[in-house]
């Protein structure tokens, strides 16, 4: 894989020096498979896109979804140097309806008002993960939305009947109501269909969880880091 790094926190997260990555680990071996589908929402800079578009080969195909115009930039150069052919970049943020956000124009910026970083802000299209993916059936989604979470499980109901793997980051320190965020996005999800895994530190070990309920809502809200939600389908061969 070859990488353009746009700026210091595509250098932080995607240079050479992070070794060890957990998570793409358990996307390989468990999550994606030849030939999925697969929804990369909050690309960033493509690295994940690259990645899945590997993972997935030229049978399979992955739609990125980003809305930052800088990060839009990176993906579309990303994809040219490692001649990926197998994907498409959506250019807009995903949410519960069609609308139009102010987002920091930064790599990792959130739509979240409480903790939106200052900076140069521009306007970007709000457009629901069922509406860009259509009647396509969606093998894997990946959401990473700094915050944005819920907005974006509740525009995407009609994919989640389908019952894609998921790797689903929860952005617990952004929350005011910890319990009650969780609870909510929790609730969007078929859990019973999954086998689940939980990441509660960043890079941290991934292990299996039969938390359900009001006990796995406990186990993420009193978590002090992002946590990630790896969930595997029950029926998958």
């Amino acid at each position: 894989m070859r990488l353009w790094i746009e700026n210091l926190f595509g250098h932080g997260w995607y240079g050479h020096h992070h070794d060890g990555w957990r998570e793409l680990d358990w996307l390989r071996d468990s999550g994606v498979r030849k030939g999925d589908i697969v929804v990369d929402c909050g690309a960033n800079q493509g690295m994940t896109t690259v990645f899945f578009a590997k993972l997935v080969g030229p049978s399979g195909f992955v739609i990125a979804v980003e809305p930052i115009p800088s990060n839009l930039k990176s993906i579309r150069r990303n994809l040219e140097l490692n001649e990926i052919l197998n994907a498409e970049v959506f250019a807009s943020a995903a949410g519960g309806s069609v609308s139009e956000m102010s987002i920091t124009d930064m790599s990792n910026a959130t739509l979240r008002d409480s903790v939106m970083p200052r900076g140069r802000k521009v306007l970007v299209p709000v457009t629901p993960l069922d509406r860009i993916v259509g009647d396509r059936r969606v093998d894997f989604l990946k959401i990473d939305v700094e915050g944005f979470e819920l907005e974006v499980l509740r525009g995407a109901r009609t994919l989640l009947k389908g019952g894609p793997n998921l790797d689903l980051e929860i952005h617990v320190p952004y929350f005011d109501d910890k319990m009650t965020e969780v609870t909510e996005i929790l609730a969007e999800l078929p859990l019973a269909e999954y086998r689940m895994f939980v990441q509660k530190v960043v890079d941290g070990p991934i292990e299996e969880t039969s938390l359900r309920g009001t006990d796995l809502v406990r186990e993420i809200a009193g978590c002090s880091d992002v946590v990630h939600l790896f969930c595997q389908r029950l029926t998958a061969s």
